[in-house]
């Protein structure tokens, strides 16, 4: 599943005119206080954004409002799970990476459990309300978009965290299932996913075992910023981080794509997940961000792939993996970021894609 990136030519996000108002060109006033349309069609990605040293205290402000409710209300519940090679077994490890192994094995579980006393839906699930694949592993759909976004932006509803490759050896693996939605029934459809056979069936081929550790839970409220910052942290790119632009999958660190993708993933997981109003974070947050400096990235490019047997086609796999040192974060990005660690960003991230950990947070240069 891809996040779609919010852009200045969405309505909601950047406070615009109306669609047919931004179809006709950009807008100012008049004489008489009226709205009139210029010739030149805007295009708010490539207007000027703030310079270092000129954002408003008053788009700071309000960021760090908005970012700090989104910490306090978005609740996430953990199921800690062990990956175990099984003794005896005839292959050397699965073909899929962990995330993908435990989407597709929970994927092919749920659909057993939850179709057994029905006919199995053709490709799509035909219930999405109703039925636990449809809630938990097809986008929801909407009638009416959300501000900024596609009737088919929307999140999965659970994360997969767990480690981008298998371990050498026989050595365990330790995963976790984040779950986003607020709702009771999500949960107990993943507990009865984990817990049926149709899943010890499906690791078993492959020579694994699939165990909860303990039950489900909910995880503490975000950690307030240490301070009112600017501060450098450190990130892992645990697995593989895309950052698409203008139609182009990155190959290198860009640090206003990634505040962009992050200020969206949380945004959504809000909006469709939580039943939140569209946070206010853009372009407010873009004013915090104009001070973000990389002050050091060791990534490198990652292209991979899985075999969709509902698509009848390889579903690519593309981003960035290792670490990135940035400068001149604000409170409010720190407070997204530690959110991420949680929802991810970017696509893909109920298959274990997009995986953020902050590994160390210091005063920044700007700090007193």
């Amino acid at each position: 599943m891809e996040d779609a990136v919010p852009t200045g030519d969405r309505p909601a996000l950047l406070g615009h005119a109306s669609l047919e108002q931004r179809r006709a060109g950009s807008f100012g006033h008049g004489a008489s206080g009226t709205l009139v349309a210029h010739g030149q069609r805007r295009y708010p990605s490539r207007e000027m954004r703030a310079k270092r040293g000129e954002t408003g205290g008053g788009q700071h402000e309000r960021a760090v409002a908005v970012a700090a409710d989104l910490a306090r209300r978005l609740r996430a519940t953990r199921i800690e799970l062990v990956l175990a090679p099984l003794d005896g077994r005839t292959v050397k490890r699965p073909p899929n990476r962990p995330g993908t192994f435990l989407h597709s094995t929970l994927g092919f579980a749920l659909r057993r459990v939850a179709c057994e006393e029905a006919e199995p839906c053709r490709g799509r699930c035909a219930h999405p309300d109703r039925c636990a694949v449809g809630r938990l592993f097809e986008r929801p759909r909407r009638e009416a978009p959300a501000p900024g976004a596609g009737p088919g932006d929307a999140p999965v509803r659970f994360v997969a965290r767990a480690p981008w490759d298998w371990a050498p050896g026989s050595a365990p693996l330790g995963a976790d299932l984040v779950l986003l939605s607020p709702d009771r029934q999500d949960l107990r459809s993943l507990e009865i996913a984990l817990e049926s056979g149709p899943v010890r069936a499906a690791a078993a081929r492959f020579g694994v075992e699939v165990s909860a550790v303990g039950g489900a839970e909910e995880l503490a409220t975000v950690e307030p910023p240490p301070g009112a910052g600017p501060f450098a942290v450190r990130l892992a790119l645990a697995s593989p981080l895309k950052l698409l632009a203008d139609g182009r999958v990155r190959e290198a660190f860009d640090a206003p794509v990634f505040l962009r993708r992050l200020a969206w993933r949380v945004s959504a997981w809000a909006y469709f997940l939580e039943g939140l109003a569209w946070p206010a974070l853009w372009p407010d947050l873009e004013a915090e961000g104009a001070g973000l400096e990389v002050l050091g990235a060791a990534t490198r490019f990652v292209s991979d792939g899985r075999w969709s047997a509902r698509q009848g086609r390889r579903v690519p796999r593309q981003g960035l993996v290792g670490e990135v040192r940035l400068d001149g974060v604000g409170p409010a990005t720190l407070h997204l970021l530690r959110l991420a660690e949680r929802c991810g960003v970017g696509g893909g991230a109920s298959e274990g894609l997009g995986q953020i950990r902050i590994m160390e947070i210091d005063s920044g240069k700007g700090s007193a």
